[in-house]
């Protein structure tokens, strides 16, 4: 097992919602169950995801860097991703959306992502209190 695992499990729980989006999306697309820290740590290794092995505190870290290419590596199939600003721009067959939501609290602003039918927290806040902001689109290359 890796030395750190705990703080690298800990890190994917808190600020790792995007990433897990995309995990359970290449699970509807493969019908396949994910391990979640392999994938990660796949993720990290292939660049998908930024993680500072030297500093847990980076702020930065589970910061998603190439959505498209992460969902290539979980499935087998080519994926490309695109910002979307328009919440009513319909989707074209075969695309896949993930949902950034945000609340402002105590002076911060929080943000989260979800499916709109799935919300790796189970409950969360920033869905229940917050506000929609933009759609990540993932298409079939």
């Amino acid at each position: 097992m890796k030395a750190g695992i705990q703080r690298i499990a800990s890190e994917v729980g808190e600020a790792g919602c995007y990433a897990l989006c995309i995990m359970e999306l290449a699970e509807r697309i493969t019908g396949k169950s994910i391990d979640v820290l392999k994938a990660f740590i796949d993720g990290v290794h292939a660049k998908c995801i930024y993680y500072n092995f030297d500093n847990p505190e980076d702020p930065d870290n589970s910061t998603v860097t190439d959505a498209g290419r992460f969902l290539t590596l979980l499935t087998g199939k080519k994926y490309s991703h695109r910002y979307e600003s328009d919440r009513k721009k319909p989707l074209k067959t075969g695309e896949l959306i993930v949902e950034r939501w945000e609340r402002k609290a105590t002076g911060k602003t929080y943000g989260h992502f979800v499916l709109p039918d799935w919300d790796p927290l189970g409950n969360s806040l920033t869905l229940k209190m917050g506000y929609w902001v933009s759609n990540r689109i993932f298409t079939p290359v």
